[in-house]
């Protein structure tokens, strides 16, 4: 019914799952000749500017790194990406975005070292294609942004019930963000991807496996420019033969 009411597709619909969002896999078509797109309901939290953010920027991203698949966005019935839909007496917005065919890299499994290279050319080439993306609303107060890295963890940090491995976190954090904050300012800063990691980045070659999309702009946001090449770090590290040298 969203689907039909605000961009005017009659589909076939299938939840997928999410971590914030609600996310529907859309059959458009025959089944032998079908398209597949996706419905992504967003987080009551997330606004219609942050949403049309997103929209941009994947389209940014698709004009300048045409080698990289990006869930680009289709507009609705008003013209808009994001449009207002009620449920349950709640204002939400959806956006009905492409589908990526292929699968992550979540998990442990091993990578190999030319898949963990094409993980990095992803980083970078989304980064390099973002760097003078600029649009209102783009800067966000948001715990993933890792300038916020100590408020988030002041926020959290008390959820965590062993005493004792509360304290080894809070430590271990406090001693890393005392050598972050030495370089704070002299850090650059631009629109970065936010969660560039195993679970969003898909394959479609399931021989090689080497990544060749990029999905979930919901982190998006103004940052570190470095940390974008944390985070995809980071998500790295628990799989199977990954450590830091590597």
């Amino acid at each position: 019914r969203i689907t039909a009411d605000a961009f005017g597709l009659t589909v076939e619909a299938t939840q997928l799952g999410s971590h914030q969002d609600r996310n529907f896999l859309l059959r458009l078509g025959t089944d032998g000749g079908a398209t597949k797109l996706l419905l992504k309901v967003a987080n009551p939290g997330t606004s219609a500017v942050e949403l049309e953010c997103q929209s941009a920027a994947a389209e940014r991203i698709a004009e300048r790194a045409p080698d990289v698949r990006v869930p680009r966005s289709r507009p609705g019935s008003t013209g808009a990406t994001a449009m207002a839909v009620e449920h349950e007496g709640e204002q939400l917005h959806a956006r009905v975005l492409e589908f990526l065919d292929g699968s992550t890299l979540s998990g442990s499994g091993y990578l190999s070292p030319g898949t963990v290279r094409a993980i990095g050319r992803l980083a970078a080439t989304v980064d390099l294609a973002l760097s003078d993306f600029d649009l209102p609303g783009i800067e966000r107060v948001h715990q993933w942004d890792l300038r916020r890295a100590p408020e988030a963890l002041d926020a959290l940090l008390p959820y965590i019930g062993d005493a004792a491995l509360r304290a080894r976190v809070r430590a271990a954090a406090d001693a890393a963000w005392a050598v972050v904050e030495r370089h704070t300012d002299d850090l650059p800063e631009q629109v970065i991807h936010g969660d560039l990691t195993d679970d969003n980045v898909v394959w479609s070659d399931p021989i090689t496996k080497r990544p060749d999309g990029v999905i979930d702009l919901g982190d998006l946001n103004l940052s570190w420019t470095v940390g974008e090449l944390a985070i995809t770090v980071s998500s790295l590290l628990h799989h199977d033969g990954i450590d830091l040298p590597a």
